[in-house]
């Protein structure tokens, strides 16, 4: 059966695994995820502190593309209860770039989670006007994607991010004049 919903059951498997095994929740799959990437993907912050607690430095690990938990959080659910739980085990991979130049900041923006995007803020406000390897920064990514709430955040917290240009020659505004950026984008969001 496929989309297993039940917390207290994955929460139980977890504790079982770990006790059979306890090194296993530092153990990488081929692609360098560690259990707590996979917990993060997949929004489950009960999950996530139980790992944390069991391996605490995996909260910094790396995957093979150079993202921490706290990356792939953002990327993938930007749900505020995970991105707290990752960020307030390692409060550094808040500016911690991926392969590619992209920060946490720059999935938020791009998922449109405005929560998760003020938590990045207030942890490392300098991370408003990043620049990834495209030249695009997150008010690019949130202006692309059509989402308000966060453009005024960040405009906020970095008024100059508006006049910079990606890579391509776009400022944000170019990103949300383009009707087919946020219709072709992929699915996933920022790409790292």
């Amino acid at each position: 059966m496929y989309g297993r919903c039940d917390p207290a059951a994955r929460m139980a498997l977890v504790e079982l695994l770990l006790a059979a095994v306890p090194e296993a929740a530092t153990r990488a799959d081929k692609e360098g995820w560690l259990p707590i990437h996979t917990a993060a993907r997949h929004s489950d912050a009960a999950v996530a502190r139980r790992l944390l607690a069991a391996a605490p430095a995996t909260a910094a690990a790396v995957t093979g593309e150079g993202m921490t938990p706290l990356h792939v959080a953002a990327q993938y659910c930007a749900d505020p209860a995970m991105v707290r739980a990752v960020m307030e085990a390692a409060p550094a991979s808040a500016a911690a770039a991926a392969v590619g130049g992209s920060l946490p900041i720059h999935f938020a923006a791009c998922n449109g989670s405005t929560p998760a995007v003020r938590m990045l803020l207030a942890a490392a406000p300098q991370t408003a006007a990043a620049v990834d390897a495209a030249g695009s920064t997150p008010l690019h990514d949130a202006a692309r994607q059509d989402h308000v709430a966060i453009v005024r955040l960040l405009l906020k917290a970095a008024p100059a991010a508006a006049g910079m240009l990606s890579a391509d020659g776009d400022l944000p505004l170019h990103e949300a004049a383009d009707a087919e950026a946020a219709a072709t984008a992929t699915a996933g969001g920022h790409s790292a």
